[in-house]
């Protein structure tokens, strides 16, 4: 069973409002400090003025590996025109992620390594979970489940940075 879920954050209503810090106080994306598997520290209020694909994954999760190189293939497509994508990998070793990616050579965009305070102001509840961010950091939509390319296309062409 494959369970999908789309959420335009922009129409939720007053009533879905929480206390803490998550993504239902308001339409703007919880910021997060992560690293990445060189090292390099990567602060998503850093990448305002771009479009921002927000990526929770596992090497585990076979939906995710499906939609990685749909993902790559819209990044090429569209990080000329303003778009960042931040794979956020959900709970494993940097050695997992790493031998991962020796299988997965031709994936060039960022992986980051997730802390659980990040997964909780997201609400990541299934894998893979897809967040798309625009210019102003405000989150545009939310989707659970396996992305394809024209979905993604979509999706991204709602958050690039408009001239």
């Amino acid at each position: 069973m494959i369970f999908v879920f789309i959420q335009n954050v922009k129409n939720q209503t007053e009533g879905d409002s929480a206390e803490d810090d998550t993504i239902l106080d308001s339409d703007q994306a919880p910021n997060f400090n992560l690293t990445t598997l060189n090292g390099e520290e990567i602060e998503l209020k850093d990448l305002q003025g771009k479009g921002v694909l927000v990526n929770f994954w596992s090497s585990w999760c076979g939906p995710c590996k499906n939609e990685m190189p749909e993902i790559q293939k819209v990044y090429d497509f569209y990080k000329s025109q303003g778009l960042e994508v931040l794979a956020v990998n959900y709970g494993e070793s940097k050695e997992t992620i790493q031998n991962f990616l020796e299988d997965h050579p031709t994936l060039n965009f960022t992986i980051l390594l997730e802390d659980d305070q990040v997964s909780e102001k997201y609400m990541i509840a299934n894998l893979p979970t897809t967040y798309f961010i625009n210019k102003d950091g405000e989150i545009v939509n939310r989707y659970m489940g396996e992305l394809n390319e024209e979905q993604l296309h979509v999706f991204v062409n709602e958050i690039l940075p408009k001239e």
